[in-house]
């Protein structure tokens, strides 16, 4: 009976130190992809913000357009700068979400105070302003694109930069043509 009882307490003490190994390994393993990589440099982690404002922005005054403009071009390019900038701020906000870095939430004072003066206005000068907006606005977002893509140290966010380079030109273009003809 000694030898059972014996028996039994090693067999309970193995089974406790394995059980007391294992969470550690499984918990290892369970650690969702990415969650093992650094946080990025404080510049890299001031773009991803900067450019989570900026398609915040984009969204709000391209709702804006879609509600106010007075001309379907307007419209139409206000409808696409929602499309592509919730696209590209879904985009930027997994790509904050594994760097574990906290983006805005909403516009910058400078880009609130822009929608703010566009909720005011109506007609054909609202569509010049938005129209003269969306270049400036796109000037800028473009030029910090390519300081991403030339100066950021996370190779996710070189990427990201890069593919919306591409989404950030033709919108300019677009943008361009709009103001010549409001």
């Amino acid at each position: 009976m000694s030898v059972r009882i014996l028996s039994t307490a090693l067999a309970l003490s193995a089974a406790a130190a394995l059980c007391a190994v294992q969470p550690a390994s499984v918990h290892a393993q369970a650690a969702p992809q990415g969650s093992n990589q650094a946080k990025p440099a404080a510049a890299d982690q001031q773009f991803m913000k900067d450019l989570g404002e900026g398609n915040l922005a984009e969204v709000e005054t391209g709702k804006l357009a879609q509600q106010k403009g007075s001309k379907e071009d307007v419209k139409a390019f206000g409808s696409m700068m929602v499309k592509d900038h919730t696209q590209a701020l879904q985009e930027l906000q997994a790509l904050a979400s594994r760097k574990d870095v906290q983006l805005p939430k909403e516009p910058n004072a400078k880009h609130a105070a822009a929608a703010k003066s566009l909720q005011a206005m109506n007609g054909d000068s609202f569509d010049k302003r938005y129209a003269a907006m969306a270049v400036s606005d796109h000037e800028e977002t473009l030029a910090l694109l390519k300081k991403v893509e030339q100066g950021a140290k996370d190779p996710d966010l070189r990427k990201y930069a890069a593919d919306t380079t591409k989404v950030v030109s033709r919108h300019l273009e677009h943008a361009q043509k709009l103001a010549g003809k409001h």
